[in-house]
């Protein structure tokens, strides 16, 4: 179910909550593959400040490009 959820960052309209959406999508991403492969009863399974931030500007830029791409490949050249 959330590899259903990598594209709703082109569906939403709106610039600010798309990169939101990607963030967060970017976070659970990495929460969910650490939870497959550690025991959360015996292993710690929280992100620091710094692993939050890291995958905060991850998700930022992914989201960004991944619009930019879509932006580029939607556009129609000039004079067409």
């Amino acid at each position: 179910m959330l590899r259903e959820s990598d594209d709703f960052v082109l569906l939403i309209n709106d610039r600010r909550l798309a990169l939101e959406v990607s963030v967060i999508n970017t976070l659970a991403h990495r929460l969910t593959r650490m939870l497959a492969a550690r025991d959360p009863l015996r292993d710690r399974v929280h992100l620091a400040m710094p692993e939050v931030a890291a995958l905060t500007i991850a998700g930022i830029v992914a989201g960004a490009s991944r619009r930019l791409s879509l932006f580029a490949t939607t556009q129609k050249p000039r004079g067409a």
